[in-house]
């Protein structure tokens, strides 16, 4: 005969999430712009193409190279933002990439797996 078990059911686990896909995160940097005066076009562009083009990985050799999807970007490279703005590549670190404007505005993306 079968046993009789009196009690709560267990219930198995929940099974766990599908592994995150990287994505960038933009940083502003800074400076902020003087009080009271609009946030200029360039920070959104930036911060757009930033959150637009994943930063895929980084290679610290030398020089640095970030890769961005299927695009290698080094310290030096421009990056055009459109309408007559642009970036250029500050800095490759180990997970991230800096970049300057010629506003003076700076930016870093880095790579996350969102957790």
């Amino acid at each position: 005969a079968g046993d009789l078990v009196i009690g709560t059911p267990k219930r198995a686990p929940a099974p766990a999430p599908p592994p995150a896909k990287p994505v960038a995160a933009a940083v502003f940097l800074g400076p902020e712009p003087p009080a009271g005066q609009p946030r200029p076009p360039v920070i959104a562009a930036a911060e757009g193409w930033i959150r637009a083009n994943k930063l895929t990985s980084v290679s610290l050799g030398r020089p640095p190279v970030a890769l961005f999807g299927k695009r290698d970007y080094r310290p030096g490279a421009e990056i055009p933002l459109g309408n007559g703005l642009k970036m250029a590549v500050a800095a490759v670190g180990d997970g991230w990439v800096e970049f300057t404007t010629a506003e003076g505005y700076r930016f870093r993306a880095r790579s996350s797996t969102g957790e």
